[in-house]
C-alpha cells in the first residue's frame, strides 16, 4: 500500500496529477486477484521455486525505487538509515554520509 503514495509523490514531482495516474494504477492492479489465486495454493503447499518473484529481486528494486525518488526530488529525506536497539526500543541512526 505504501507504493501508491510513493507513486503519487514521484508523479507530482514530474507535474502529473493523481487523477492522471489513477487509471493506469487501476489497470495494473486489476490483475492482482489472478496473481493471488495463482500464488496462494503454491504458498500453502510450501512451494517457493522463485520462478515468479524472488526476495533478491524485491531487495534489488528497493534501490531503484529510492534512486527514482531522489532523482525526482519527491523524498528529500530519503536516505539510508540503520537501526540500533536500546532498551528494547528501535532507535533510528542517520549516517553521517547519505
Amino acid at each position: 500500500m505504501l507504493g501508491w503514495p510513493h507513486a503519487l509523490a514521484v508523479a507530482d514531482a514530474h507535474g502529473v496529477s493523481a487523477e492522471e495516474v489513477s487509471p493506469s494504477a487501476s489497470s495494473s492492479l486489476s490483475g492482482m486477484p489472478d496473481f493471488l489465486a495463482f500464488c496462494t495454493p503454491r504458498i500453502d503447499a510450501g512451494e517457493h521455486p522463485g520462478d515468479i518473484d524472488r526476495l533478491a529481486m524485491g531487495a534489488a528494486s528497493v534501490g531503484h525505487v529510492l534512486q527514482t525518488a531522489r532523482d525526482a526530488g519527491s523524498t528529500p529525506r530519503c536516505r539510508r538509515r540503520s537501526w540500533t536497539f536500546s532498551g528494547g526500543a528501535r532507535q533510528p541512526v542517520t549516517p553521517t554520509t547519505a
